[in-house]
């Protein structure tokens, strides 16, 4: 679902001086790779002059001497001599690795490509049982660009999180794949001695995509259904995960789309040519960059998945998720996982009744009380959650537009720029301080946040009010906030502003019913019988001694 990374080079023309427009690598390292299709387009290919081989065998040779042996080019492992740089195996390349290293499992493999981001993924069928094939490059985009001794330590810490997964989540909310290791033992094949490339063979997850499940109209049972146990999914798996030690691995790989560095994107910004969404995108992380000084509070820093999005969350046929691709793995408070699946979750398309802020904030609730359930949100955390979600959502957005400004003709990296912009149009048009009470009273049950007096910014603004939730055509709706009250804005707080709310409808007016004040009588006057009695019998015991 991420914009794709033009590809670096081939190693000979990034040697050749004659080559165009060296600004456009986005980055470099050993592997041979097509040339950017965006230089390809403006720029002919290079091609090395043809080598004439020199004679062997039949050259003089000189009295005295040996004649020389003939130079033999090693060629890497396993690697299809068919198949192009943007490769790095090919199918018959793939059939090798399989027939070399996981021939214990028998033969006859079938074997047909997957999508892939940096790496190259081959689902594999054979004898009824069903596998998936990752072979992955060092220095990707994916993994920070790291080496290949990090590669390496990278790719054995996601075996062994999927494998604490595995023995310890419920498989019933959550499901994973698991290694199957080579015949030498290993769960990481290294390709070639200089590491540049490795494999690996999971076993394969069923299920439909998760961005197959976006609100439609009239399947909302289906939907919610979905939502909740997405919602248990994510806490089973932050849950388990808690006592999982990724070695400082994490640590060692700066990765673009970690959801800390949001922020990072601004230097996009310019990629936007639709003003209304410039200062969209800017409105947003403006926001997500006033409460990001207090992330330090929130509870349970711990090694999350990093990538739950609606492509790498599987649908079984029972409804039970399944989570692939544990490439983007980090160490970040749990908020975090929540966030980025939630920026993908809350999608919604043009023809469906998702856009408006009341059915965003239903499906929110939804998911959120799931979690709850299985691991209890703090304040503070419900508070950051959208502010989070739309900080992923303009790295989505900010990032697709910077990629597509490079190679207009690619597609794909507009594949979730659309549905994101919808999305933070609406999460825009919510008052922060509202969209925590809605979420507090899905998980606690408790009156909207309006009701409570918590306010759009902690500073002394006058502009900064509570917004109450209001009542439109017999649905509840959000009038949003002043914009820059809520940019300055930090976590919201609980103090009680002069400014009361008009209750937004008789079930949410905290005065007690005329049905409850017969209760409250009888319960105030059993209480002081209690009392008295007490005193009473204190009296006739007399003091103690």
């Amino acid at each position: 679902r991420r914009p794709t990374v033009m590809p670096r080079p081939p190693a000979t023309l990034r040697a050749d001086a004659r080559y165009a427009r060296p600004s456009l690598w986005l980055h470099r390292g050993p592997l041979d790779e097509a040339i950017a299709t965006a230089v390809a387009q403006k720029t002919p290919r290079v091609q090395p002059p043809p080598v004439t081989p020199k004679p062997t065998s039949s050259a003089p040779v000189t009295p005295g001497t040996q004649p020389a042996a003939p130079r033999v080019t090693p060629e890497a492992p396993h690697r299809d001599a068919s198949a192009s740089d943007t490769t790095l195996a090919g199918e018959r390349g793939a059939r090798a690795l399989l027939q070399k290293h996981w021939s214990h499992l028998g033969d006859a493999w079938t074997i047909a490509p997957l999508p892939s981001y940096d790496d190259e993924n081959w689902r594999v069928d054979q004898n009824g049982r069903t596998y998936a094939l990752k072979i992955a490059a060092t220095e990707a985009e994916c993994r920070g660009f790291c080496d290949s001794e990090t590669t390496a330590a990278a790719l054995e810490c996601e075996g062994r999180m999927m494998e604490h997964l595995a023995q310890r989540a419920d498989p019933a909310v959550l499901r994973v794949p698991r290694v199957v290791k080579a015949a030498d033992g290993s769960a990481v094949v290294r390709l070639d001695p200089q590491g540049s490339r490795f494999a690996r063979l999971v076993t394969w997850v069923d299920g439909r995509p998760l961005s197959e499940f976006r609100q439609k109209k009239g399947d909302t049972d289906t939907r919610d259904a979905v939502l909740g146990r997405v919602g248990a999914s994510l806490a089973e798996g932050v849950s388990v995960l808690r006592d999982f030690d990724d070695r400082g691995v994490a640590a060692r790989r700066p990765l673009s789309w970690d959801l800390r560095k949001a922020s990072e994107s601004r230097q996009h910004l310019r990629a936007v040519d639709d003003p209304a969404r410039l200062a969209l995108a800017d409105r947003s992380l403006r926001r997500f960059e006033a409460i990001s000084a207090d992330f330090d509070r929130l509870p349970h820093a711990q090694t999350l998945h990093g990538d739950v999005n609606d492509e790498n969350v599987l649908v079984d046929a029972s409804g039970v998720p399944g989570y692939v691709d544990f490439g983007d793995f980090v160490t970040a408070p749990r908020l975090y996982e929540l966030a980025v699946c939630f920026a993908y979750l809350l999608f919604f398309d043009d023809d469906t009744d998702g856009a408006s802020a009341t059915a965003v904030l239903r499906e929110a609730g939804i998911a959120v009380a799931a979690f709850h359930a299985r691991a209890p949100l703090q304040d503070a955390e419900l508070e950051a959650l959208l502010p989070c979600v739309a900080a992923r959502n303009c790295q989505t957005v900010l990032n697709s537009a910077h990629r597509h400004k490079l190679d207009p003709d690619d597609a794909y990296v507009l594949l979730s720029a659309e549905p994101a912009w919808r999305l933070l149009t609406v999460l825009d048009a919510i008052e922060p301080g509202v969209a925590a009470g809605v979420l507090r009273k899905a998980c606690f049950g408790e009156k909207p946040v309006a009701q409570r007096g918590l306010v759009v910014s902690t500073n002394d603004d006058p502009t900064a009010k509570t917004i109450p939730l209001e009542k439109e055509n017999g649905a509840h709706s959000l009038r949003a906030a002043p914009t820059e009250a809520v940019a300055r804005g930090g976590l919201s707080s609980d103090e009680p502003k002069e400014e009361t709310p008009v209750p937004a409808s008789p079930e949410d007016d905290p005065s007690p019913s005329p049905a409850e004040i017969p209760r409250t009588a009888v319960a105030i006057v059993a209480t002081a019988v209690i009392v008295i009695g007490a005193l009473l019998g204190s009296r006739r015991r007399g003091p103690s001694r």
